[in-house]
């Protein structure tokens, strides 16, 4: 009797190892493109640029 209690707490103590260890630590936080973003709005602030010159010069001849 002593070593079936004996074998039944020591599976049982081996699986429950798991259960009280501490999770694993988080992974990194994934990196974000900027690339893709940042072209669209420079490519839009220097069309917007060149737009805001070209009315400035036009109100401009106007005088």
């Amino acid at each position: 009797m002593k070593r079936i209690l004996f074998i039944v707490t020591l599976v049982l103590g081996l699986g429950l190892t798991n259960v009280w260890s501490q999770p694993p630590p988080p992974t990194d936080p994934g990196d974000v493109p900027v690339d893709g973003g940042l072209s669209f709005l420079i490519a839009g602030g220097v069309g917007y640029g060149i737009y805001r010159l070209k009315k400035a010069k036009k109100d401009h001849q106007d005088i």
